[in-house]
């Protein structure tokens, strides 16, 4: 009876699979929030967006797809200064 009936087609919803999670300057962890996209390159890119200048990770599922810090936080300065290592003249050693 149910191939009888017909349901009404519903526009397809971005999927909300994708979360930010934003987190303060002391590291806790200050909220999340749902990044609406088609594909990981579209969260990406709206998740850069969200973050506020805060340091943030998106997750797809367990999945983490991209860690964004801003460049004055420790980690991106460590980051920065591992990439810069070639530069010094100890790497010749």
């Amino acid at each position: 009876m149910a191939d009888l009936a017909k349901f009404p087609d519903r526009p397809r919803s971005l999927s909300p699979a994708y979360k930010l999670h934003r987190f303060a300057p002391d590291g806790a962890l200050q909220d999340t929030v749902s990044v609406p996209a088609h594909s990981e390159a579209e969260a990406k890119r709206r998740a850069r967006e969200l973050t506020q200048g805060l340091r943030a990770e998106l997750w797809w599922g367990g999945q983490l797809l991209e860690h964004f810090a801003a460049a004055d936080h420790p980690v991106a300065t460590s980051i920065r200064l591992l990439g810069d290592a070639a530069s010094t003249p100890d790497a010749d050693v």
